[in-house]
């Protein structure tokens, strides 16, 4: 099963650089590689991953799967540190 339109152009690694900022905390900066990996079923594997370019500490990671469907339905499911979505 090949994976649908809707989703196919994201199949790579992206990479980038940001800025944060919530009430609690200090403003920071970060930088954050996605990944998506065609697995063969019609399915997108999902990693990603944010870390501190001053130290290299890992700030944020989850993975999933993303899944569209012929009817242009987008289901997403992703597991983080302590909890799981599903979309």
């Amino acid at each position: 099963m090949s994976v649908e339109p809707l989703i196919a152009p994201l199949v790579g690694t992206w990479r980038g650089e940001g800025s944060g900022e919530f009430p609690t905390m200090e403003p920071f900066r970060y930088e954050e590689e996605v990944r998506f990996l065609d697995v063969g079923s019609g399915d997108l594997a999902y990693l990603q991953r944010a870390w501190s370019p001053a130290s290299g500490e890992v700030l944020h990671a989850e993975a999933g799967m993303w899944r569209a469907t012929p009817e242009g339905v987008l289901v997403v499911t992703i597991a983080q540190p302590r909890r799981t979505e599903v979309s």
